[in-house]
């Protein structure tokens, strides 16, 4: 995700987007469904962390199977263990 606000006036502080809890899972019905959590951490004007927060967490049916071949021809699922 890539984004820029502008503004007239410098600002002190530094925002970074970042995901976590990312994981793709095959249900029981066939469907593969993806799951992450988008985060905020705000930084003061010296680097240091001034607030970190959860804005969004998503979870949708993916409309295609994430099946990547892994150099050898065979078909690989691209699943995170973290859940």
């Amino acid at each position: 995700m890539n984004g820029e606000w502008r503004c007239t006036v410098p600002s002190s502080l530094q925002t970074k987007l970042y995901e976590e809890k990312h994981w793709i899972r095959q249900e029981p019905w066939e469907d593969y469904v993806r799951h992450n959590v988008l985060h905020r951490a705000i930084y003061n004007e010296t680097g240091e962390c001034c607030e970190d927060e959860p804005i969004a967490e998503n979870e949708a049916i993916m409309m295609y199977a994430p099946l990547l071949r892994n150099g050898q021809g065979d078909i690989a699922v691209n699943v995170s263990s973290e859940q």
